[in-house]
């Protein structure tokens, strides 16, 4: 008798606990299902803030093309697009083909921009900046991916260097966003 009861408690305590963890996932995973709606106003979101051509991001990690990734917490680093010009101040870590002889060795450059194009990303869950930029004598291609997160991934193609990536966040926006 006194076993039975030790088995009604033990499947009680057993049941609970399942419906507690199918109850935790499904409140954890609920929040990450999307109307089609909602996910078509992100990206017309993201979309107006560079369409708008006014956004910054400070980024957390870079990618070097050989190497693993590298912490850029605590590195001055930033990324500003206004109108039709870049302010642009990333480090680079990597190989460089040619020429930099005297330079500050990073992407640094304040300069217009060029060939700007705007579309959606892949799977339609980004949204995708690409332009071009020259820092001197190499010219620059700039692929910025923003995600509904306010995630970002820049990758840059350089003349005279290897490629780079850089991931970070959004971090100001227009007054009106």
């Amino acid at each position: 008798m006194k076993n039975q009861a030790y088995l009604n408690i033990a499947r009680k305590a057993f049941v609970l606990s399942l419906n507690l963890v199918l109850l935790l996932v499904v409140v954890s995973c609920g929040s990450s299902f999307q109307t089609k709606e909602s996910k078509e106003a992100e990206l017309k979101k993201i979309s107006r803030i560079m369409e708008g051509g006014t956004f910054s991001i400070e980024n957390e990690w870079t990618y070097p093309f050989s190497g693993s990734r590298i912490d850029l917490i605590g590195n001055p680093n930033f990324f500003k697009i206004d109108g039709d010009s870049a302010d642009v101040n990333l480090p680079y870590f990597g190989v460089r083909q040619f020429g930099g002889f005297g330079d500050r060795g990073g992407i640094i450059f304040n300069e217009p921009i060029t060939d700007v194009s705007i579309e959606q990303g892949k799977n339609a869950k980004s949204m995708v900046m690409k332009f071009n930029a020259k820092q001197g004598t190499e010219n620059l291609q700039f692929y910025v991916t923003i995600f509904p997160n306010n995630r970002t991934d820049i990758s840059v193609n350089s003349s005279q260097r290897d490629i780079i990536s850089y991931q970070g966040h959004i971090r100001s926006t227009q007054k009106d966003e």
